[in-house]
Formats: C-alpha cells, structure tokens, sequence
C-alpha cells in the first residue's frame, strides 16, 4: 500500500505541473483527475492508518495537507467553470 500511495503522490505532482503548462481547455479536465486521484489518496491513507502502517501525527498531518491541497484544487476549478 505504500508503493501505491508514493507513485500517486508523484502522479499528482506531475498532473499540478502539467496544468500550470497547458491551455485553459485542457485545465479543467486535469484538474478533475488530480482531484479523483487526491480522493484517492485519502482512502489510501485512511486505510494504512487503520491497518496500524501510520501513527495518528503523521496521519493527521498527511490528511491536512490533502485537505489544503484539495481546496485549491477546488478553488481553480470553480474559477474555470466560471471563466
């Protein structure tokens, strides 16, 4: 499970430099995947945390920063619905 949280990790880093490099029409949708693949990783992390494979301050951590990450991934995507 920890292989597959870091190569979706590292795929959403790629999909958040692809978009900042690509023409408007093509934003929304790579934002729509970075933002499947965030919900992703929330399960993921979820279920190592309830498997015992994280400690709760790295959980709570993790899940913060998501949420942030989420949040802005949220925020541009209404922007581009409303452009």
């Amino acid at each position: 499970m920890g292989q597959k949280i870091d190569n979706i990790t590292l795929e959403l880093f790629e999909l958040l430099f692809k978009t900042a490099a690509i023409e408007k029409n093509q934003k929304l949708e790579t934002l729509q995947t970075t933002s499947n693949k965030l919900n992703l990783l929330k399960i993921l992390l979820r279920l190592s945390h309830d498997n015992k494979s994280m400690n709760v301050k790295t959980y709570l951590s993790l899940q913060e920063n998501i949420q942030e990450i989420g949040k802005m991934t949220g925020g541009w995507i209404k922007y581009l619905k409303n452009s």
